[in-house]
């Protein structure tokens, strides 16, 4: 008998998931197994994040924070679908064999898998607040205890850096702290980045102004300490810093939210696999075909933050990338020289909160009198200030 086509997919997040979900429906049991590796014992929706580390209000993390049992269906178990099974370890390597026809994900404790397509959906490594969640469940409570009681103690808080997780950060501890000093310093002239057009980014920016946030834009705080970086500092009371422009604040908090601070492309190695490595980039980003498979190994895919391409990363290009990917390897395994679709870039929409009730959302995909199409604090709160997602995220993984 011959041996079955091995597909791995490394990575279960927004990418990883809907990609392994897709396969399971589309993939031959006879002929194919499908491995979706995840460090986590469960699945962490972004959205909900910021507010489950500022406040126990709603039991965030119980809702947030999501098992695999389920993900390929509800009438499927313990992780394990039509064809797929959920595979939890922290890799170490990704090795090839020769010409780059497939290799092993070989993880910390020796343990090896087989690959013959594979999916590199590893997402990124952020600062403060996103950074270092616990590998499982049960440790949840007690690292969002240690967030929350340092939001509760700082009687001012510094946030360096506001893009779209900075700015919803600034607007969580407003809503939940109103009494408590609250600083915005980023390095451009409004919040967010160039990305979004300037009216856009002036709505944000003058709405946490509106909430008595106060705002320093083209500055910075320099010297941010490892600590700070990766959450493990804590309070001091009565700290106050200067910013590279010498503006005296108080900050008895810092939280870096300057965005990610890397990709998690590290497993990938020349030694080991040296085909892949060709197709790594600055900041370890994987250059890709529009098939979005890899320019050095057409075997080999890439989604969602990993992919060397200019677009911004969110969860809506991980799910566009999600479906190319997944359709490509099933048109691959029944014709392999046969025509492939290729990656249109999604749209730039953006809904950033300021708190459970205000906001403003933009649609890039069309504008009224040549003025960008801005909803604000209504459409912001009823879509996603209120419940921020979750039930949806709930529902996509079948619970």
């Amino acid at each position: 008998m011959a041996e079955k086509t091995s597909i791995v997919i490394l990575g279960a997040g927004g990418a990883g998931v809907a990609t392994a979900q897709a396969l399971d429906k589309g993939l031959n049991p006879a002929n194919h197994t499908l491995t979706l590796v995840s460090n986590t014992d469960y699945y962490r929706h972004h959205p909900a994040a910021l507010r489950a580390v500022v406040t126990s209000d709603g039991n965030l993390e119980k809702e947030m924070c999501i098992p695999f049992d389920r993900v390929f269906g509800k009438g499927y178990r313990d992780g394990k679908g039509r064809v797929g099974s959920v595979k939890y370890g922290q890799v170490d390597r990704v090795e090839e064999l020769e010409a780059g026809q497939g290799g092993y994900v070989v993880f910390n404790n020796g343990e090896r898998i087989n690959w013959d397509i594979l999916v590199i959906a590893t997402g990124s490594e952020w600062n403060g607040p996103l950074a270092h969640w616990p590998d499982h469940l049960s440790e949840i409570p007690k690292f969002m205890e240690g967030w929350r009681e340092k939001f509760a103690t700082a009687k001012s808080i510094a946030v360096v850096g506001s893009g779209a997780v900075g700015s919803e950060l600034a607007g969580e501890i407003r809503d939940f702290y109103p009494s408590t000093e609250v600083t915005v310093v980023h390095k451009q002239h409004l919040l967010l980045n160039s990305t979004y057009p300037d009216a856009y980014r002036q709505r944000i920016t003058d709405d946490l102004k509106n909430r008595n946030v106060r705002v320093l834009t083209e500055d910075s705080v320099n010297g941010l300490t490892a600590g700070l970086l990766d959450g493990t500092d804590g309070v001091q009371p009565g700290r106050k810093i200067t910013t590279a422009k010498g503006v005296q604040l108080s900050a008895e908090l810092i939280i870096p939210t300057t965005g990610r601070r890397s990709v998690r492309t590290h497993f990938v190695q020349p030694d080991s696999a040296p085909s892949i490595s060709k197709a790594l980039r600055a900041g370890g980003y994987l250059d890709v075909k529009d098939t979005l498979q890899l320019t050095s190994n057409p075997n080999v895919f890439a989604a969602g933050d990993v992919v060397a391409l200019a677009e911004q990363h969110t969860l809506i290009k991980a799910g566009s990338h999600a479906g190319i990917v997944a359709g490509n390897i099933l048109s691959l395994l029944r014709t392999p020289n046969g025509p492939l679709k290729n990656y249109t870039k999604a749209t730039d929409m953006i809904l950033v909160t300021n708190g459970r009730y205000g906001g403003a959302a933009y649609f890039d995909f069309f504008t009224i009198f040549g003025r960008p199409f801005i909803l604000g604090s209504w459409f912001a709160g009823m879509v996603k200030g209120r419940g921020l997602l979750v039930g949806m995220a709930k529902s996509s993984l079948n619970q």
